[in-house]
């Protein structure tokens, strides 16, 4: 079965595991990583066809930023993720953007 990569990105503490966890209702499958980055998968259906989702949420904490490209390297699409009350969190999202 083959995955389509997405990778959920951000400052620490904007909700990026609360976002990954409501995308399938709780039913992901998740396994933790040691770099602080959470693997989940599950089913989506869209237009009619079934995506595999294999969902990436990666560690806001700015000492594991430096692992993000390897994540990237086979995604498809990321989800940038920032605090609506908090200007520094969307601010900092160019720091994320710029890390390929």
């Amino acid at each position: 079965m083959m995955f389509t990569r997405v990778c959920i990105v951000g400052p620490k503490g904007v909700g990026k595991t609360s976002i990954a966890a409501r995308i399938d209702d709780a039913s992901l499958s998740s396994q933790k990583s040691a770099t602080g980055t959470t693997f989940t998968t599950c089913n989506v259906l869209v237009r009619e066809r079934t995506l595999n989702l294999e969902i990436l949420d990666i560690s806001g904490e700015e000492k594991l930023r430096c692992m993000g490209p390897i994540y990237y390297k086979e995604a498809k699409a990321a989800l940038c993720v920032f605090d609506l009350t908090s200007e520094k969190t969307l601010e900092s999202l160019s720091l994320w953007i710029d890390s390929k």
